[in-house]
């Protein structure tokens, strides 16, 4: 699953820009904020080089493999194949812990992500617990 990202250029039919993020976070942050670190030509990850994180810049990828053919290929084949900008800050990816000024949580192990289970970071999965309340009032 996590080549899938490598196919967005192809579902956003290689044109204009996407946003990825990896399935297990919650935006803490303004996405319009981490929109404005895109890059025309570029697809711009974290400032780790990550990639859980991305804004693509989709019509100049169009070598990109369509969805159907992802699992042909290695995570670092597939990241060899995309002009990267390694600029966005790391306080868009805080991985299992709480920090000031973070922008977004990221629950990476999949042991103890608090929809399986209960998490050992207790301020992470309050957080957890806070927005599946939220989401659950407006149904």
């Amino acid at each position: 699953f996590t080549n899938l990202r490598y196919a967005v250029p192809h579902l956003n039919n290689y044109c204009g820009f996407a946003v990825y993020l990896d399935v297990d976070m919650i935006l803490m942050g303004d996405i319009a904020e981490l929109y404005e670190y895109r890059e025309a030509g570029k697809w711009v990850t974290l400032a780790d080089g990550s990639d859980e994180v991305s804004i693509i810049s989709c019509g100049t990828h169009p070598h990109m493999p369509k969805v159907g053919d992802i699992h042909r290929y290695h995570k670092s084949e597939l990241k060899e194949m995309v002009r990267q900008s390694a600029k966005i800050p790391l306080c868009w990816n805080v991985e299992d812990r709480v920090e000031a000024g973070m922008k977004l949580l990221h629950f990476t192990d999949l042991k103890t992500q608090p929809w399986r289970t209960r998490h050992p970071n207790k301020e992470a999965e309050s957080i957890w617990i806070e927005n599946v309340s939220r989401a659950s009032v407006g149904r």
